[in-house]
């Protein structure tokens, strides 16, 4: 059967049965999601130093991480969190949305058609949507999805509070473009850089916190770097060089950031090792009353 050759008036329950069939078939060979975004409840975490909490993705969610939305900011926030990392992603005209990526948490937390849930397999973590179509997409859960402009309007019910930016894509023009439209809230925006040629180019734009993030480049690279810019930290992903970066990094006054924990005894192990800050989803300041 061609669905291409078939109307909407010549429709009837056979082809409606058979195109469905076809769409589940499709489904259920689909690879499964990952389990990275389940998340343990909030656990107060008490350290020997004091240690920095980034809250992921805006927060961690009973329903599961990376959710970016409205209420994983308020919830970190109500957890005693004032610092946040989201994700900014393009649409495919070009307009930033805050989402973790295309593929699996776009499915996660959106309610997609048929057709969107395939291309959203299909196109291989490119954006398919426009801004118009992802405005009109519904979050689960009950939650509010948002873009810059409401992560502004957030950030100023919320003045205590630092942003870390991690825009995907054409970073430069999203800066700027913030810049504009917010020139108060920029010196609340923690900007991630990946790559040191940008460095000089996201100062200009009026960006005074910029991080690093330095999992490519090798010790040696690290330390030439961080002699020269005035990065306002450092990031690497936990893995198993965590304490030997710690240790080469002790004796630099840059603080030491470390993504993504959600173990408080990983955590307590690399405040002791001279870590400075870590991204979760989970944990919390021993203040909280809302922990296991």
């Amino acid at each position: 059967m061609n669905f291409n050759e078939i109307s909407p008036s010549r429709l009837r329950p056979t082809h409606i049965a058979a195109l469905l069939s076809v769409i589940l078939a499709i489904l259920l060979i689909l690879p499964t999601e990952p389990d990275e975004y389940d998340v343990p409840p909030p656990t107060a975490l008490s350290t020997s130093r004091e240690m920095i909490l980034i809250s992921h993705a805006g927060a961690g969610l009973p329903e599961g991480a990376y959710s970016n939305s409205l209420e994983a900011l308020t919830r970190g926030y109500d957890h005693g969190l004032s610092m946040f990392e989201v994700d900014v992603h393009l649409t495919s005209d070009g307009s930033p949305v805050l989402l973790h990526d295309w593929g699996p948490g776009l499915r996660k937390w959106y309610r997609l058609s048929p057709i969107a849930w395939i291309n959203s397999y299909r196109n291989d973590g490119e954006p398919f949507l426009t801004k118009k179509d992802f405005n009109a997409l519904t979050m689960r859960h009950g939650l509010t999805a948002l873009d810059l402009d409401g992560l502004a309007a957030w950030m100023k019910t919320h003045p205590n509070t630092l942003v870390n930016l991690n825009v995907k894509k054409e970073t430069q023009r999203i800066l700027t473009d913030f810049a504009a439209s917010y020139p108060n809230l920029k010196y609340r925006v923690i900007v991630e850089v990946y790559d040191l040629e940008t460095f000089s180019e996201i100062k200009a734009i009026g960006y005074d916190k910029l991080l690093w993030v330095a999992d490519h480049y090798d010790d040696a690279s690290v330390l030439a770097a961080l002699k020269s810019l005035d990065f306002y930290a450092i990031t690497f992903a936990a893995n198993s060089q965590t304490l030997d970066r710690a240790e080469l990094l002790e004796n630099i006054d840059i603080p030491l950031w470390i993504y993504t924990i959600n173990s408080a005894s990983i955590a307590v192990k690399l405040a002791d090792a001279g870590v400075d800050g870590i991204y979760t989803d989970s944990l919390i300041y021993m203040q909280s009353s809302d922990v296991n």
